[in-house]
């Protein structure tokens, strides 16, 4: 497809765009207190096909050069909305090379390409934005020709918690691997928070994995699983400003709170994926976190994702940990809306 400038061409990706693809996330860190290069090694089209059903990434070219120079992604997963199976649509990696960010006049012609491809698959569309990136924010939520509305529907909180601290003698056991209990177990609790992926089969994400916490009868309360993603998404943090300039070379850990990854240098992190309690018991909650932090020991730091519905939030709050802020919002096109009223959400950071 065309646009409106006749040098740029819109195209969708394939795997013959991987490198190119993966230029583009290199050039594409964010600025903030906590500078990050989100990226995708080795090969970014296949990274994020790993993580839907479907997975669309449009992708603009320059036509005089024949140079790739943006991208974004819609990830379509099955997922549970008020109790049943939906498809909903994931709005990622909207990414433009530094020399072509100050002529986006192509991006609702994007917007709408990639609606027409999906809108027949997809029940319901939602992204998040970091807080501090307050430029993609202004232009995203203001109302543009062809593009759809960004209604904010809530804070999300990622929390990095410092690994390998032993939790309190409980009542409470665990159990590893993933039993058809655990999975009859996922399926009744997570059909109770909205956005709860249905496929336990997460990609890089094994058996033994899985962690169930069991109660004194030996029924299973609560469960989390430890996602490895590093070998197809790493987080890279390329600067440090504001307070976090003289924080990072603290040492942090003997406070209780993680320690800053150098910078340049991978992140060894674990994701703390699938976190279910089926009694509203903080003293549960806090035990099954408790369990995946020691359980995660090996990891420089483990990472946990929650909108302000999630059922963990208040625990989490308690802990020590570092965070960082992001804003959700259902992505509106037609009748594709999405009512956050009185929901409990359950948004895994894994899959962002």
């Amino acid at each position: 497809m065309n646009t409106r400038n006749k040098n740029f061409k819109l195209e969708f990706a394939g795997q013959k765009d991987a490198e190119e693809l993966l230029k583009i996330y290199e050039e594409s860190d964010f600025q903030g207190d906590i500078s990050v290069l989100y990226a995708r090694r080795p090969d970014p089209f296949s990274s994020l096909s790993l993580e839907g059903e479907k997975t669309f990434i449009p992708i603009m070219r320059d036509l005089e050069n024949n140079k790739l120079f943006a991208m974004g992604g819609c990830i379509i997963r099955s997922v549970y909305l008020n109790g049943e199976i939906r498809k909903a649509g994931y709005l990622t990696g909207l990414k433009v090379l530094p020399e072509y960010r100050n002529n986006i006049s192509f991006v609702p012609g994007v917007y709408k390409e990639l609606f027409e491809k999906t809108k027949d698959e997809v029940d319901v569309y939602y992204t998040t934005i970091i807080s501090e990136n307050e430029k993609g924010r202004r232009f995203l939520e203001k109302k543009h020709r062809d593009m759809p509305f960004y209604r904010y529907i809530g804070e999300y909180t990622t929390y990095f918690l410092k690994t390998g601290v032993k939790a309190k003698q409980s009542e409470y056991t665990i159990k590893r691997g993933l039993s058809s209990d655990l999975k009859s177990f996922y399926e009744a609790e997570a059909k109770k928070l909205d956005f709860s992926p249905v496929d336990l089969n997460l990609p890089h994400l094994s058996e033994n994995d899985f962690f169930a916490v069991c109660n004194g009868q030996d029924e299973i309360v609560g469960m989390f699983a430890l996602w490895n993603q590093q070998s197809y998404k790493q987080y890279i943090v390329t600067a440090y400003s504001g307070i976090y300039k003289y924080l990072y070379k603290l040492p942090t850990g003997i406070l209780g709170y993680p320690d800053f990854p150098k910078t340049y240098e991978n992140a060894n992190y674990v994701t703390i994926a699938l976190v279910i309690s089926k009694e509203d018991n903080p003293e549960l909650k806090e035990h099954i976190i408790a369990r995946a932090v020691e359980m995660s020991k090996g990891y420089a730091f483990a990472m946990i994702g929650v909108t302000e519905s999630h059922p963990f939030k208040s625990s989490l709050d308690k802990r020590k940990s570092i965070k960082y802020k992001s804003r959700l919002y259902s992505v509106e096109w037609e009748n594709r809306t999405y009512d956050c009223k009185g929901k409990a959400m359950n948004i895994e950071v894994g899959l962002l």
